[in-house]
């Protein structure tokens, strides 16, 4: 008789998981505190049988008696089910799965693919895009569940999907201010403008931020801003206030005339007081 190798390959999530295993060799329904699993003469497993006689002394093709073959006590009879979002950029992608038993494969919430029913490993393709939105995230959705022992198959392939990784964190550029930034406009709106949003997220130029920036501002003294009256102070918005010499006559902050630059005349002295002369 011929030597079978020990069959140890499959698909068992559940391995290390303390619970009833069967052997993975025919017959299926070994208890599963057997000692043996293996078929071959005086053993649990009774010969298997090889249709094709390759493993046998026979000749070829009449088919016969395996043994020994060695297996494996396995954890059958799991479920799975796997999700996965993916970016839809208008090309259909493929989605491929070779597996055994029941697989069923849902595209944003319809079925795409039903390979239901116990089963040896058969292979089902599908082609994701028929429905969908360019530019928008949808879910592909994957259950499956092992039912029969002696294989477990399961391979899932996806093609034609953008696996670009992204960004589960606040970043500068977001459009939302967040801890560490003093403003955020997004990545086109963070231009530096006058009342806007530098590069790095910090205050782009703006009026009592203590530094004079033109055309916008006369004046900018921080905190100090919001002098009403007087040639050295700058007004709430950055202008400089009306002041004695600026050529307005600024009645409420009792001036009686005002010469402007050219200064004190024959009228109207430095404090832009009328000159009252001599009766005549």
């Amino acid at each position: 008789m011929g030597t079978q190798t020990t069959l140890t390959s499959g698909f068992f999530p559940l391995e290390s998981q303390p619970r009833p295993k069967v052997c993975n060799i025919w017959p299926y329904w070994l208890p599963a505190l057997a000692t043996s699993c293996q078929a071959a003469t005086g053993t649990a497993v009774p010969s298997q049988w090889d249709p094709k006689g390759s493993y046998t002394a026979r000749t070829a093709g009449t088919g016969g008696p395996v043994a020994p073959v060695q297996g494996t006590l396995r954890n059958f009879y799991t479920t799975t089910e796997a999700r996965y979002l993916f970016h839809y950029n208008g090309t259909p992608g493929t989605l491929q799965f070779y597996g055994d038993d029941d697989v069923w494969v849902f595209v944003n919430g319809q079925l795409a693919l039903d390979l239901g029913a116990p089963h040896e490993e058969l292979k089902g393709t599908a082609t994701v895009g028929t429905g969908l939105t360019a530019g928008n995230t949808y879910e592909i959705a994957v259950f499956h569940a092992d039912r029969h022992p002696r294989e477990s198959n399961y391979q899932l392939t996806l093609s034609g999907f953008s696996t670009t990784l992204s960004q589960c964190q606040p970043y500068c550029g977001d459009g939302k201010v967040t801890s560490g930034e003093e403003c955020d406009l997004g990545t086109a709106g963070n231009t530096g403008a006058y009342n806007g949003c530098n590069a790095d997220c910090t205050y782009g130029p703006f009026c009592g931020d203590n530094v004079t920036t033109g055309p916008q501002e006369d004046c900018d003294q921080g905190r100090n801003n919001g002098a009403t009256y007087g040639k050295d102070g700058c007004t709430g918005d950055c202008h400089t206030p009306h002041f004695c010499g600026d050529g307005f006559i600024d009645g409420l902050n009792g001036e009686e005339c005002d010469p402007g630059p050219s200064g004190p005349n024959a009228t109207c002295d430095v404090n832009c007081k009328i000159i009252v002369g001599p009766v005549q």
